[in-house]
């Protein structure tokens, strides 16, 4: 179901399937998807895309299209003119552009996921110590001065702010929106690469 809702949100104007489906204006659709009116009437011309925020709360409606809907397209597309056989895999720049494109951004995306995984996991771990460091007996008065003690845990405060906003930006919900994409970006090129002849 979730291969044919994400073939649904990759194919010709899936918006456009989900309001004809559900009786939605395109006004309210946008609305709902917290877009402009303007960009979704673009979306449905094949001129832009969906911003990530608006594909995620647009699944849960594209995964109860109907099974001949979410497939996006005919399960065998008429050939394009001097095409020969029907199916036949045909050379398309602009599909080798779009596959380029596609495992650029989930290269970039998988890195973005490993680096934010490493801060959350490093900001949890300083989080946890901030206790043990503010419970902390002070340095003997020979081996301090109260500027430099009020300094310390000035720092430490600043790094507990700086984790817990590390904790908020990098929260694993967060996380699992860019695994979506990243999900829909390497289907979409599997999907790509299905279509295009082998890179001889």
């Amino acid at each position: 179901m979730a291969t044919a809702a994400f073939s649904a949100l990759v194919h010709q104007s899936p918006t456009a399937q989900v309001r004809a489906h559900f009786g939605i204006k395109q006004w309210e659709l946008a609305s709902f998807l917290n877009i402009s009116r303007t960009l979704l009437g673009m979306v449905e011309l094949n001129k832009r895309e969906l911003p990530t925020r608006a594909l995620l709360r647009l699944l849960p409606l594209a995964q109860h299209l109907p099974a001949t809907a979410a497939a996006g397209s005919p399960a065998e597309p008429p050939p394009a003119p001097g095409s020969g056989v029907p199916g036949e895999r045909l050379e398309d720049p602009a599909l080798r552009q779009r596959l380029a494109a596609c495992q650029y951004e989930a290269e970039r995306l998988r890195r973005e996921l490993v680096a934010s995984k490493m801060r959350y996991e490093a900001a949890a771990r300083f989080v946890a110590v901030v206790p043990t460091l503010l419970a902390a007996a002070p340095l003997p008065p020979e081996l301090t001065t109260p500027a430099a003690e009020a300094r310390a845990r000035q720092w430490i405060e600043d790094q507990c702010q700086e984790s817990e906003r590390v904790l908020h930006t990098y929260h694993p919900t967060t996380r699992s929106v860019r695994e979506v994409r990243l999900l829909a970006l390497e289907w979409e090129a599997a999907e790509i690469q299905r279509r295009l002849p082998p890179v001889a």
